[in-house]
Parts: structure tokens; sequence; C-alpha cells
């Protein structure tokens, strides 16, 4: 049994160098095991010169496309330049971990029928801004945010680590073919249910774009991939073959590394009904409308009916058994319904600047007709904070508020009193999910911003004499003080019991309340230093007032707030990240959390 490895790549030379290199480095594959079928889809860069490079190095042939065909007719022409009796489908900007080829070729070589296999998709976020991931060339435009990063030697990717050290690339690495909460959460999800439900009828829908394998006469039994389904086009082969008795699998020890680029991917959920017609019109039945159900509750839950959202694969699979799928139906024939219209833009927006900002005075219907709260409350909660949220949510009410909540680890909020909360799932530190989901636009109706966390005991916090206080001493930015039983502070935050507050040049991040031209500052900041790896996203504060020039930061004791988070060993990794976040900004002072004076 002989493996065909098919390699699409179009304008990615200095990936494609990397990606052939890491097939230099397979264990337990001869050259009479393995054939490697390069397509070139007619890139205009050094791409041939890299196919030549290795031409003598690995059992390889090259097809070169003279127009861009596209993905999947690339890979059809892969296809027909092969001989081998399975084929494995691999992208030229993805490693291939040293066992990937042995892994595929045994799991078919030892199953007793015929299967569609896939390994675990990873990504290098590392790579995203760089031309070339070996060499440290920035992409165009891209060369301050590079050289500002003070961490280039990090990012790096080389040949020497793909042939000699492999896992320290491993160890970079994350989970899912691109960066992001969704696309974790959707990687998680595939793999959870090639386990949990083997025999489900749904599992094509676990088949991602690169690192799958199949026989090629099953290739060729139902015709290849289709040419004009583009995106998806995956998902479609995989719901063919699994129809005509390929059983999906998940293989071990198959791992696959994407060096991520600012591309991006293909969304199957924008505006364009040109693949769902011609899905649809292929694959009669729920299966299409329910994928794509599922797709929105994964990155746009808010917008799905609560009846109607559906949590990862596995549940998608228990409502087809239960029958029961009405409400899924309906809200997914209104996302076709939506898709099908012609783009309508929102109410024409004035030009308008908003605190340094550009910004629309209306907007979407829902908005511009909606009256405006004084305060957007956002928060990242996970599990163990819903206690917490639910108290702030009684003592603050809704008639000051709007409440913006990112779920970062999947937790659902069905009760009623979050019934009028917009909750979003995503993942990462807070600063990260405040710069994704807090922007000027969102914020530009409200006169104040609090962000905070989701261990925060408010107790008998009263935010309408907090904001009192702001006002008659001119604050932009200010904080509870911490309870002496909080369970982690700074020093200059734990409550003084003498007086209502005091003047600081340090608030910090996850208790803090901005007036809405001090957070258009503060989330420029964030983009501004977004570049920067780090994951715990400590530090920021620690620059705010030097770089955003804040003359108003505060702590007001006479309302203080208790931090329940206890420390652990991940505090030591996130002092770190800030100290190289301090390092790489040698220009900004940071804050020597002091008393500057006192509030009145």
């Amino acid at each position: 049994m002989k493996l065909s490895v098919i390699v699409i790549t179009r304008n990615e030379s200095a990936r494609l160098r990397l990606a052939l290199t890491s097939y230099r480095a397979q264990r337990g594959m001869s050259p009479r095991d393995f054939e490697l079928v390069v397509v070139d889809d007619a890139s205009g860069d050094e791409t041939p010169d890299v196919i030549e490079e290795h031409a003598g190095l690995l059992p390889l042939t090259a097809v070169r496309n003279d127009t861009a065909l596209g993905i999947s007719a690339a890979r059809n022409r892969g296809v027909e330049a092969s001989c081998g009796d399975v084929l494995l489908f691999m992208d030229g900007d993805v490693l291939a971990e040293p066992t990937l080829l042995a892994a595929h070729l045994w799991a078919h070589r030892r199953s007793g029928e015929a299967i569609l296999t896939r390994g675990e998709n990873r990504h290098l976020r590392c790579t995203r801004f760089l031309r070339d991931p070996e060499l440290g060339l920035p992409r165009p435009g891209k060369e301050e945010r590079i050289r500002r990063s003070g961490s280039l030697a990090a990012s790096l990717v080389t040949r020497a680590q793909i042939l000699g050290s492999f896992p320290d690339i491993e160890r970079r690495s994350e989970a899912g073919i691109y960066p992001g909460g969704a696309n974790r959460r959707l990687s998680a999800h595939e793999v959870e249910a090639l386990i949990a439900i083997p025999d489900s009828p749904i599992l094509w829908m676990a088949i991602p774009g690169h690192n799958v394998s199949m026989p090629s006469a099953a290739f060729e039994e139902v015709g290849g991939y289709d040419a004009d389904q583009q995106p998806i086009e995956q998902r479609e082969i995989a719901l063919r073959l699994q129809s005509v008795g390929l059983r999906p699998t998940l293989t071990a020890c198959a791992r696959s590394y994407h060096l991520t680029h600012l591309d991006g991917g293909r969304d199957p959920l924008q505006n364009d009904a040109n693949w769902q017609e011609r899905f649809f019109a292929k694959h009669d039945g729920p299966f299409g409308p329910l994928l794509l159900l599922y797709w929105k509750s994964l990155v746009d839950r808010a917008s799905v009916p609560r009846e109607a959202r559906i949590d990862s694969l596995i549940h998608l699979d228990r409502i087809l058994h239960s029958g029961e799928m009405t409400a899924h139906l309906q809200a997914a024939q209104t996302l076709i319904d939506h898709a099908r219209q012609p783009a309508v833009p929102d109410v024409a927006p004035a030009t308008v600047t908003v605190d340094g900002f550009p910004a629309v005075t209306q907007g979407a219907p829902s908005r511009a007709t909606k009256q405006p709260k004084r305060c957007l409350y956002f928060s990242p909660v996970g599990r163990d904070g819903k206690e917490f949220l639910a108290a702030t949510i009684a003592r603050f009410g809704h008639d000051d508020f709007d409440w913006l909540i990112v779920s970062y680890d999947g937790t659902t909020f069905p009760e009623r009193i979050f019934a009028h909360c917009e909750v979003v799932h995503d993942s990462g530190s807070i600063s990260h999910l405040a710069r994704v989901h807090l922007t000027p636009r969102r914020c530009q109706l409200y006169e104040y911003v609090f962000c905070w966390s989701d261990d925060l005991d408010i107790g008998a916090f009263s935010y309408r004499n907090f904001l009192d206080i702001m006002q008659r001493n001119g604050l932009e930015i200010a904080q509870p003080a911490l309870t002496p039983q909080s369970a982690y502070s700074h020093g200059v935050t734990v409550q003084s019991l003498c007086g209502i507050g005091r003047l600081t040049d340090f608030v910090e991040f996850m208790a803090q309340v901005c007036t809405r031209q001090a957070w258009n500052s503060y989330w420029a900041m964030l983009k501004r230093l977004e570049w920067h790896d780090n994951p715990w996203g400590w530090g920021y504060d620690r620059l705010a007032k030097s770089i955003c020039g804040y003359r108003g930061m505060g702590i007001v004791d006479c309302e203080p707030i208790t931090h329940t988070r206890l420390k652990s060993p991940a505090d030591l990794r996130a002092w770190t990240a800030m100290a190289r976040l301090l390092a790489a900004c040698p220009e900004h002072r940071p804050s020597d959390q002091r008393v500057l004076g006192q509030l009145t």
C-alpha cells in the first residue's frame, strides 16, 4: 500500500520550504512507501525554485498550473498525477509532525474497512505577521509591529528546528487551524465527536481541509472535489464519501501545524448564498441547514434563539436522533433566507468623529432606535463567575446598564436574571477580549464603561455614588478599592480607611471604570500593543498613564469590593510576560503605583 501526499500551494514559497522540510523529517517511511505531489497553483513568487530544491531530497512530483484553478481543482490535478492507493491532502503552509505519514498509512493498513481519517490540526500563531517565518522577514506594512515585538527569535520556525528539535515547535502550537476561540472550540468539538459518536451520520462535518486521507478508489468513485463548491468543499466531499460507506475516524500521532498568516480562513457565514445554493441543491435534508446553524451558534451565539442553539456536534447528533428539530430548522431557514437577500447597508452614517475615532450616529435599526443607557458593563465570565455576575446584575439593575458578557469556557446563561445580557463566546485574557469586543464604536452610546473580571464580590457597592465621586473629582479612569479580605491585590489598590479615596497613577485593569473618552484611549493602547506575545494580558495598566496621558486616575476607598481570585502557578508566567511587555516599551515609564493626592 502506497501513500500519495497531495500538497497544494500558491505564493507561499517561504512557508512551502518549511512544509517540505517536514516531510524530510518523517519517521517510519521509506521512499517506496509514499510520494509527494506538489501542485503549484500559478504562483508568482519563488515557489518553483523551492520545489526544485527538494526534488532530489524527496520522492516528489511537481505539477504547475499556468492559471490559478482554486483549491478544489488544484487538489484534483494533484490526484491525477498520483499513483498511490491512499490519498493524503495537505497544504503548502502546514508542517507535518514526524509520525504523520506513517500514522495515516498505518490507519488504512490496519482498518478492516474503507475509512476517511484525519489527524489533529494545530497552528503556530507566532508566524502570522511574517512573510518568511525562518528569516523573520515581515509582511508588507508589518515592519514596525515586528520591530517592536522584541521577541522575534521566539517567533521563528527554522528548518533546523524541524529536522532536529520538532518538540520545540510543538510546544508553541495551539489547537485549531486558525487562532481564536471559535476556531479552538470547533477543533475540540470535531475531535470530541469522532471519539464519542463513532457511528454518527454527521461525522463528515468533522473533516477539515488538510491532514485528511482516504482510499484513492473511493475518491475516484465519488468524483473528487467539486471545484464549484467553495468554501466547505472538504465537508461536501466528506459527506459524499460517508454516504458511500467510508467511516470518518481520528488518527493519533498525526498532528499538523499551520503556519498562520494574516489572510485568515474562508468564512462560510459571510452574506453569500452561492455555496449554500449549490450545497443544498446536491444534498437534500436537514444536514446542511443544521450545520449552518451550528456554526452560527459557535461564533455568534447571542444572535441565535436560545431554544435553537446547537452547542456541539454531539448536541447536533442528539437533535437528529430525537427528531425534535422544528425550532432549529426554522432558525436555520432564517439564516438561509438572510443570505439570499441582497446586502442592504444600515442607515446611512453621518460623517462624525467620536473621541478621535470614526463613528456613526445611526447604525442598525436595533441600535438606532434603542434608548441609550448610561453605562456599559463588560466582563469575561466563566462557570465559577456566574454567581458573582448574577449578584452584580441584581444590585445594578438595567435602568442605567447594558450588559456585554463574554463566555470564555463555554458556559451558558439560560437563567432568567441573564435574559437581558448580550452573551458572546470567545476566549483569551480580559485585555484581549476587551480589545476585540469593546471597540470605540461599540461604546459610543455610553458615558461610562465598566471593564470588570468575573471574580469580584461587589457586596454593598453603590455605582451611583462611585460615579458621582468620579464626576466630582474629574476622574477619567477609576476603580473601587479592594477590601483587606481580597485574595490578591496590588498594595496601592487595598482599601484605605482614611477618606473617600486617593488620586493615583495606577488603576488595575480588572476592576476599572472609564469615561467613554478614556476607554477609547485605553483601547487604542491595546490595539497599538497587540503585536506583543502577552497571553495573560498583565502590564497594560502599568503603561496606561504614560501612553494614554490620563490626568485623573483614582481609587475610591468608600465603595470597596472584594477580589476573590487566589494566586496560582500561572501568575509567575504572567509576571514574566508582563516584564517582556514593559521592556519592549522603554520609551514609556511604567506606573510607580503611587498615591498623588486625596479625593473629595
